[in-house]
């Protein structure tokens, strides 16, 4: 898992989203540059420490989309994982105690044919930016 440093990426980060032009890729790199940094291509969604806090599952899509990866903006506590689902099937696990800036890319993306959904699990702390977009 790569750690996506704020301080040191984010501008960097942000200006290659608002300077890429569709097609554009930049395989080569694992930074925030790579396939999903294409303009108009991921959609962010922030699933919020309060909705973690209480236990409920955000529904990112209920239609079939791609997920290219998150940012955890506030460490994941409560001694369990974090599922990303598609409909109620667990695709990808964010561990207790993955750290604030934490990011991880899926290059490629990674399809889910139902639903994109993220469930808590009862975690107790945490705030996840998730890209994903439609299929």
């Amino acid at each position: 898992m790569a750690t996506f440093d704020p301080e040191n990426n984010k501008d960097r980060f942000l200006r290659s989203l608002g300077t890429r032009q569709a097609g554009e890729r930049n395989e080569t790199v694992n930074d925030g540059t790579d396939y999903m940094s294409v303009v108009n291509e991921a959609t962010y969604t922030v699933v919020s420490g309060a909705s973690i806090a209480a236990d409920t599952t955000t529904v990112i899509s209920s239609s079939p989309a791609i997920l290219y990866g998150y940012i955890v903006t506030t460490v994941i506590g409560g001694s369990v994982s974090i599922a990303i689902q598609d409909a109620s099937t667990t695709i990808v696990s964010i561990p207790d105690g993955t750290a604030a800036d934490t990011y991880q890319s899926y290059t490629q993306g990674i399809r889910f044919e139902t639903s994109l959904n993220v469930n808590p699990n009862a975690a107790s702390t945490g705030e996840i930016i998730v890209l994903w977009r439609l299929i």
